[in-house]
Formats: C-alpha cells, sequence, structure tokens
C-alpha cells in the first residue's frame, strides 16, 4: 500500500501555490519513500519508528543591501531618534521599498522582517520564528520585552542591550 506525502526535503522550498503538493510517494509495507518532484528525487527509508527523516528549516533567502540607507527609511529612524550607531550594530539595511531587520541566533542569519514605507510587515516563509535582538541577552541575567524591533532599538540608544 502506498501513501502520497508532502517532501520535508523541497515541498517548502516551492512557491506557496505549489508547497502543498503532494509529491512523496510511501510504501507503507517496506518503509520506502521517493519524491517524484523533478528537482529534488530524494530518496530512502523511513526511521524504525515510521517517521520520515526531517529536513532542518531553510535559511532566509534574504540579501542585505550593501548600499547606503535611502534617506527616507533614514527620516523614520531619526522621528524616532535612533541613530546610525544603532541601526550598524543590528544591521539594519534598506532598499528603495523596505526597511530590513535581520534576525540572529548565535550569530546566524535565522530570519528577516520586512517593513515597507505604507508600514507593511512581512517576514521569510518557513524561517525561523524567534524574538528580535535574540543574541543581546547573552550574557545578561535580565530581559525586557517590548513589542517590537523599533522599541528594542529606541531601548538600545538609551543604552539598554538586555531588550528583545
Amino acid at each position: 500500500m502506498q501513501e502520497l506525502r508532502l517532501c520535508p526535503k523541497c515541498s517548502h522550498l516551492r512557491s506557496r501555490k505549489n508547497q502543498n503538493t503532494k509529491c512523496l510517494s510511501v510504501n507503507l509495507a517496506t518503509g520506502a519513500y521517493k519524491c517524484h518532484h523533478p528537482h529534488c528525487g530524494d530518496s530512502g527509508y523511513l526511521d524504525g519508528k515510521g517517521q520520515m527523516p526531517t529536513a532542518p528549516k531553510p535559511r532566509p533567502r534574504v540579501r542585505l543591501p550593501e548600499s547606503d540607507m535611502p534617506e527616507w527609511a533614514e527620516l523614520i529612524f531619526k522621528a524616532r531618534g535612533i541613530g546610525k550607531e544603532v541601526l550598524k550594530r543590528n544591521n539594519i539595511k534598506a532598499n528603495h521599498k523596505e526597511i530590513i531587520f535581520p534576525y540572529y541566533r548565535g550569530g546566524t542569519l535565522v530570519n528577516a522582517k520586512y517593513r515597507s514605507r505604507d508600514k507593511k510587515f512581512r517576514q521569510e516563509s518557513g524561517a525561523d520564528k524567534i524574538f528580535y535582538g535574540l543574541d543581546d541577552l547573552k550574557g545578561q541575567v535580565e530581559c525586557i520585552i517590548v513589542e517590537g524591533e523599533f522599541d528594542k532599538l529606541a531601548l538600545e540608544e538609551a543604552s539598554l542591550l538586555n531588550v528583545i
């Protein structure tokens, strides 16, 4: 008997429209599985508990711009009292349409949040959901939890780093 499932290695990489297309066949008698997606083709056997091997969470496909922050974005931070040194330390970037807040865990980029000029927010699909500024808690004994990225950055301007 065979069953169709989502492939843990490639389904999350496809377009939103095709992410739920079942492409993995599993032979329930033998435990053998095979992905039929042309760009994957993963195959193998279920573990002793009948579970699929799990793929690691994908790293965000964010590209942080190298260029200077556009004036429109600088004005947003300036109006909130957030200076260039804090933006630099937190690796805040912006392109022509969005401000990019990178999310790090252990120094590794694991997600990014985007804020458009008209205050619409989005995050990387499928990436880790963690607190913004998590790495700033290393070595701290207390933690201040605030509502958003701008609040965290504003408190850093007031010399408070133990903020997420």
